[in-house]
């Protein structure tokens, strides 16, 4: 179910599902949305950043044996395009902080630490 609502997230948000096949097998997948963040009523937000359109990746996915041979770099790059054509001006994602090897990913590739979001169990 959670891959459905990414489909149709996708497509109700400006946004791309795109595969990555290799001899016509799937290998990877990756999901995003275009958020252009003019909701009115957010004044938090308002306050606090910069007006800009948010190209966001919800799902990054390549099978564990295809992995280490770039094709995530790939992945990134096809939906970062995507985004650039519909004037976003920030790429953002949210990834566990203690996934370790996902973060190391994403820094490789240029991704900065931004917000820090805490949670707390209750």
């Amino acid at each position: 179910r959670y891959l459905e609502k990414m489909v149709v997230d996708s497509a109700e948000m400006n946004g791309k599902f795109l595969v990555l096949e290799l001899d016509g097998k799937l290998i990877g997948f990756i999901q995003g949305i275009i958020d252009p963040r003019n909701d009115q009523h957010d004044v938090m937000y308002q306050t606090t950043h910069n007006a800009q359109i948010e190209g966001w990746i919800g799902l990054v996915y390549v099978r564990p044996e295809h992995r280490g041979r770039r094709f995530g770099i790939k992945l990134i790059e096809a939906i970062k395009q995507h985004f650039i054509a519909n004037g976003c001006t920030t790429l953002r994602l949210l990834v566990a902080s203690d996934n370790a090897d996902t973060v190391n990913f994403y820094h490789k590739y240029g991704f900065i630490d931004r917000d820090i979001e805490m949670a707390m169990p209750l």
